[in-house]
């Protein structure tokens, strides 16, 4: 080794370095502050390599500008591989995290999902466009993909956010997590925005589910007062019928509306739904609901004008049935 200015490392080696850091950490009583700022950058990292935590190679680093320039990406190579990136993506620091990213601290496609939806589920726009601006250096791995943090970015009701990622590889219709799609998420949410603003992008809501179920009849089941309007709004048909021979309005049976200002009836009722419909077992609401012991439900079916005899339309009475086998009826639903 000739020299250790920093204009003259052409004749020297990693070895060189390394011995080099070896003998300052030796010397006794040599402090880090009173190395000679013109020590080549190698020389530097290679006294980096030496220290046993990161809070000392930060202190070092943080001796100079020259320093912290030198040893900046050491820093971020040194760093928890795994809670400092999470951390700096929770409170949406963008160039933190593309520093990890330029360091290699977050090399698989699989971490880097993770850190995706982690950021889409804060609703950090420019980190989300961060991580797809990155996306290439994760490509060799199919695993890498925007679906999760698509989910998770709908469930913390981000719009920009979706938005972005729709414009960017994810699908609506595509696999996710836990096999919650759009449509599931949206009626669990019990949210009219939500479910309005997803209707809008183009989550189809008029799919069938299990048994010809609507989603009007799956968020009846759910307990979802406020995704019944909003898919009302949306279009759904009030009137629709299952595969077991009921409409949404036969929900109310076993629908409670606690906390609920409105009742499920009277949701129903103003967006057209029929109050003399029979279900599967030839009742009509009115003796659903009065069977039930549903106070809210028949008040709302008697102010809409519903026949308070149990009549149907056409003035005939409703098919006799004993109140035991209503009851074993009512039980099996």
């Amino acid at each position: 080794m000739q020299s250790l200015r920093s204009d003259d490392t052409s004749a020297s080696t990693p070895g060189d370095f390394a011995f080099v850091a070896d003998f300052i950490f030796q010397e006794p009583g040599l402090k880090l502050t009173m190395l000679p700022l013109k020590l080549p950058s190698e020389i530097l990292v290679a006294i980096a390599d030496h220290l046993d935590s990161l809070a000392e190679i930060n202190a070092f680093a943080r001796t100079n500008r020259r320093c912290y320039i030198a040893l900046n990406r050491h820093l971020y190579r040194s760093a928890d591989p795994y809670f400092e990136p999470i951390w700096a993506v929770e409170h949406g620091r963008v160039a933190t995290v593309r520093h990890f990213i330029d360091a290699g601290s977050i090399a698989s496609a699989y971490f880097a999902e993770s850190l995706l939806r982690a950021g889409a589920s804060q609703g950090h726009v420019e980190l989300v466009k961060l991580f797809i601006r990155y996306g290439e250096k994760f490509h060799g791995d199919p695993d890498f993909h925007c679906q999760n943090a698509l989910s998770a970015a709908i469930k913390g009701d981000h719009d920009e956010v979706v938005e972005l990622l729709l414009g960017n590889g994810a699908d609506l219709d595509g696999p996710f997590e836990e096999g919650n799609k759009p449509f599931d998420l949206a009626i669990q949410s019990n949210s009219g925005p939500k479910i309005g603003f997803l209707s809008r992008i183009g989550v189809d809501f008029f799919q069938l589910g299990p048994n010809k179920s609507t989603a009007l009849h799956i968020a009846i089941k759910c307990q979802k007062l406020n995704s019944v309007e909003a898919l009302l709004q949306c279009g759904l048909n009030p009137n629709a019928v299952d595969g077991s021979g009921n409409t949404p309005i036969h929900g109310l049976r076993c629908f409670r509306c606690l906390g609920y200002k409105k009742t499920l009836s009277q949701v129903l009722l103003e967006y057209g739904a029929d109050p003399y419909l029979k279900d599967e077992n030839g009742f009509m609401p009115l003796w659903l609901a009065t069977y039930a012991g549903l106070e809210r439900e028949v008040e709302s079916l008697l102010e809409h004008g519903v026949d308070p005899n149990g009549l149907d339309r056409e003035g005939n009475p409703q098919d006799p049935i004993l109140l035991g086998d209503f009851e074993r009826i009512k039980s099996q639903n």
